[in-house]
């Protein structure tokens, strides 16, 4: 079944190419649906059975630092340190990122970012990736890929105890939201093809996210830590409001949707007209 979607989706995607220019594919959805493998799966299909140059960006990989993201919560507001929400990646880096690889040419070399998220910071630069030449597709995978700002009445109302009481006069979520509606939605904006993710319920990404906990690689770095069930709950909490306003929102906006079943089953539910440009 996931062969089908990967396939379906990479046709469309072929179909999609109007020029020389690579295309911005985006790749969006909670937490533990299945957006590095699908990414992955299509750089795959793309590149071995259609030939063409495929570069994955994720964005967890631009991350923010844990010194940037300190100052932030220094300045700003506290939960800021936490990594995640829009606000706590380096937007200009990615855009930087992104540019590159639309001028690249044959020989071009571009250093992709990498962030390890078992210590919770960037990986050394003697292990960013690198990729060489001009993509024709570039997939950009992230749980907010294509996320829309919400009004200031819908921030208004505290959608957990996170928000309830660390939160109380939504400085943090008001900040969150004009980083995305800022900085966020014009690179968004340039995306030609978007692909949502749809979870069947919120609860879902307990689950699946302490699942994904739990694969992160177990090293002897004194800085390496795992998430305890607790910490993660606390964690997701960050990610909730957007998290559910976009299971509202997503179907609408994007081109296509992917129900995520209770199994992780992938089924391809809609196609939609709307292309971002």
């Amino acid at each position: 079944m996931e062969e089908n979607v990967v396939s379906t989706l990479a046709q469309e995607i072929v179909s999609a190419r109007k020029n020389s220019s690579p295309l911005l594919v985006g790749i969006s959805g909670a937490q533990g649906t299945g957006k590095t493998t699908l990414s992955t799966m299509l750089n795959d299909y793309l590149s071995l059975s259609m030939g063409l140059r495929v570069a994955t960006l994720h964005l967890d990989d631009y991350y923010l630092s844990v010194k940037e993201r300190a100052i932030l919560a220094r300045n700003i507001h506290p939960l800021l340190k936490t990594r995640g929400v829009p606000g706590t990646h380096n937007i200009n880096q990615l855009n930087a990122t992104l540019e590159q690889l639309k001028q690249a040419q044959t020989d071009t070399i571009t250093i992709l970012r990498r962030f390890d998220k078992a210590t919770d910071d960037l990986f050394p630069v003697e292990k960013w990736q690198r990729f060489v030449g001009h993509p024709d597709v570039v997939l950009l995978e992230g749980w907010c890929i294509g996320a829309q700002p919400q009004s200031e009445k819908g921030l208004s109302i505290a959608v957990n105890d996170l928000e309830r009481y660390e939160d109380e006069a939504g400085k943090w979520r008001c900040y969150v939201n004009e980083q995305l509606k800022n900085n966020y939605s014009p690179l968004f904006s340039h995306i030609n093809y978007l692909i949502y993710l749809q979870i069947p319920s919120f609860e879902k990404v307990y689950e699946w996210r302490w699942w994904q906990e739990q694969q992160l690689p177990k090293t002897d770095n004194a800085t390496s830590r795992i998430m305890n069930r607790q910490e993660l709950n606390r964690f997701i909490a960050h990610f909730e409001r957007i998290t559910k306003w976009m299971m509202t929102t997503m179907p609408l906006l994007s081109d296509v949707v992917i129900t995520v079943g209770d199994d992780h089953q992938w089924t391809l539910s809609s196609k939609n007209c709307h292309t971002m440009k």
